[in-house]
């Protein structure tokens, strides 16, 4: 994907470098060696490592809190309730039961399996806050959503999740993809042929890597 904060292109120097280069080569005919240049742009990327660890570490000690603060019988991980009532807590509502799997099982990686780390319940907040923002109230993707839920029961069957995508992308999508996403995209586990409002995302995903290949 192009970059949109305007970086050189990979292996080119940074702009402010190559007017250092053009500079130095107009003034000395570029045959010295340009040790106060190199000085510069070594001096750049040491700055910008040392950002990015910085924002790491800022990072992790934002989650740590959270984390500490989800953690309300104090064992050191965060269970399914917990997670549920830190939400309810940060967005005044609790996620449903769908929702709440969903969000359990896309985060828990690491046993023991249905408590969640620091790293694990960073992930967990984040599909929902995701999910959140994706789907709130007049979003595309809500209102196509429910346009393409024909008979309203907050979910799409294979046919509905077929036209969805196909809308979505602008493209022709085939029965055996149509099938395929809807397997692959049961995060929730429920195998009832249905895809969830909060496993579109995922389902959007796939379909895209397949129409990739």
């Amino acid at each position: 994907r192009a970059s949109s904060e305007g970086r050189p292109p990979c292996g080119a120097a940074p702009p402010c470098a190559r007017a250092s280069i053009a500079s130095f080569r107009a003034g000395r005919g570029g045959s010295e060696p340009m040790v106060g240049t190199i000085g510069a742009v070594h001096n750049s990327k040491e700055a910008r490592r040392r950002a990015k660890k910085r924002a790491e570490k800022e990072r992790a000690t934002k989650w740590e809190g959270l984390f500490k603060k989800a953690d309300l019988d104090g064992t050191g991980n965060i269970s399914r309730d917990e997670v549920a009532a830190f939400i309810e807590e940060q967005d005044g509502r609790t996620p449903d039961a769908t929702e709440l799997t969903f969000i359990m099982n896309v985060s828990d990686t690491n046993p023991p399996e249905g408590r969640l780390g620091v790293e694990e319940f960073a992930e967990a907040i984040t599909a929902w806050q995701c999910y959140k923002e994706e789907f709130s109230k007049g979003s595309h993707l809500s209102v196509l959503f429910d346009e393409c839920d024909v008979d309203k029961t907050g979910n799409l069957n294979q046919e509905q999740l077929q036209t969805l995508l196909g809308r979505y992308s602008h493209t022709t999508v085939g029965d055996d993809d149509a099938a395929a996403v809807l397997k692959q995209a049961d995060a929730i586990g429920d195998g009832n042929g249905r895809i969830h409002r909060i496993e579109l995302q995922l389902a959007l995903a796939l379909w895209f890597q397949r129409y990739a290949q």
